[in-house]
């Protein structure tokens, strides 16, 4: 039980640390465009309803972000100890290289995220549409219906809609074979009596 309420105050906690972290990265990005803005506290808040509200989005640039950098610092790492190779002269020379290839990861890793996430759990709208549209079964039910609907307005099934001579009096017509009549009806053949 302690464990639940230890796991429960983590997932508010992770939601205040939010609001603090975004509001406190607006608040410091609106100082250095505007270094003589007054009443920061507002940009403070607004920073920290952005960072509750983009929570998720926020979660999966850091773990991306981080899950990116220490890829890449254990890859330079092994690469150096395995070739002889000296990773920190290659990092400053390829500077740039890194960042964009840093920055073009992250970005992929959040993509990969929003995919998995979308895929484990699709929205609403989502599954309204895959069941709306309908499938090549149902359209094949629906053809099948359409032309057994207009095959028996052309031939009647019943017998008492039959010639007297064609009728079939020993059973009821709501038992009569429906096969039997359309068949002698269409090739013209009286049953025997």
């Amino acid at each position: 039980l302690m464990a639940i309420a230890a796991g429960i105050l983590a997932l508010e906690l992770s939601r205040l640390l939010a609001f603090a972290a975004g509001g406190l990265a607006f608040w410091l990005a609106v100082r250095a465009v505007l270094p003589n803005a007054n009443e920061l506290w507002i940009c403070f808040l607004i920073g920290g309803i952005l960072g509750v509200l983009l929570y998720r989005l926020w979660t999966m640039l850091l773990t991306s972000f981080l899950g990116t950098l220490i890829g890449w610092h254990a890859g330079l790492t092994l690469w150096s100890s395995w070739r002889g190779f000296n990773a920190v002269e290659f990092a400053e020379a390829k500077r740039v290289m890194l960042n964009v290839c840093v920055i073009a990861l992250t970005l992929l890793g959040v993509a990969v995220q929003g995919g998995i996430e979308r895929w484990r759990h699709p929205r609403e709208d989502d599954r309204t549409r895959k069941k709306s549209k309908p499938s090549a079964r149902a359209k094949d039910k629906e053809r099948a219906k359409a032309s057994s609907a207009s095959f028996t307005a052309e031939y009647p099934t019943l017998e008492s809609e039959l010639p007297a001579e064609d009728r079939d009096d020993s059973r009821p017509a709501s038992q009569a074979s429906a096969s039997s009549s359309i068949l002698g009806r269409m090739f013209g053949s009286k049953k025997p009596t």
